[in-house]
């Protein structure tokens, strides 16, 4: 069983989708419910956000994500949870993906600018092959990145690029999966995408979530 629709509980009807068939990524697997999510292959497999969808990055001051992933990555490698490619140029707007500098471990990336370059916040902290309850900001308007494992920091740049907001155009594709190349191959439950400051919220909305699926959390 494979899934062509992953529905926004948000009421904004920013639904992630995928028509192609062997891009879709997997629910069940040989009769039985896959344990850690929809299980995407590292190959193709991407539900892309599209319309409205789109706009949730433009001229903005945050990008804050909660997830819920199982990774499949065990070295460095550029597998992509979720990405967001902005204006005319390949450079991620915002990407939360696994580390290029360390082993099984995540990272935090993208740009404000559509003519900035890329850059990114790598965590040291390997997360292996458990499910992580993963958080990631990128904080635009206060130049800020962080990195979050089962609550705890485990990376943070503190003069990221240049503070304000993001430009003012429409991302050219957003997807969870990755929308170029670097397809991530993982297993994911949830997926939260804030376009506004939730750093006060933070311990809590990561609370619930981790009650929810039974994550140790300090």
């Amino acid at each position: 069983g494979y899934v062509s629709t992953w529905y926004d509980q948000s009421g904004n009807a920013n639904d992630a989708t995928q028509a192609t068939t062997t891009s879709q990524p997997k629910i069940v697997d040989a009769g039985a419910l896959v344990t850690g999510g929809l299980d995407f292959d590292g190959v193709d497999d991407k539900l892309s956000l599209s319309g409205t969808g789109l706009d949730i990055f433009k001229n903005v001051g945050y990008g804050q994500l909660f997830s819920v992933v199982t990774p499949d990555e065990t070295t460095t490698g550029s597998n992509r949870y979720f990405e967001a490619v902005s204006g005319t140029d390949t450079g991620a707007r915002l990407l939360l993906g696994d580390s290029q500098d360390y082993a099984s471990s995540s990272r935090i990336g993208g740009r404000r600018l559509d003519s900035d370059g890329f850059q990114d916040v790598e965590s040291p902290t390997s997360h292996g092959n458990n499910e992580t309850l993963l958080t990631g900001f990128l904080n635009w308007a206060d130049a800020e990145a962080y990195l979050y494992q089962n609550g705890t920091e485990v990376s943070k740049s503190s003069s990221f690029i240049t503070a304000g907001n993001t430009s003012n155009t429409s991302s050219t594709s957003i997807a969870i999966g990755g929308v170029q190349t670097a397809f991530g191959q993982f297993k994911m439950k949830e997926l939260i995408v804030y376009n506004s400051d939730q750093s006060d919220n933070r311990r809590a909305i990561e609370s619930d979530i981790a009650s929810h699926y039974g994550i140790s959390v300090p």
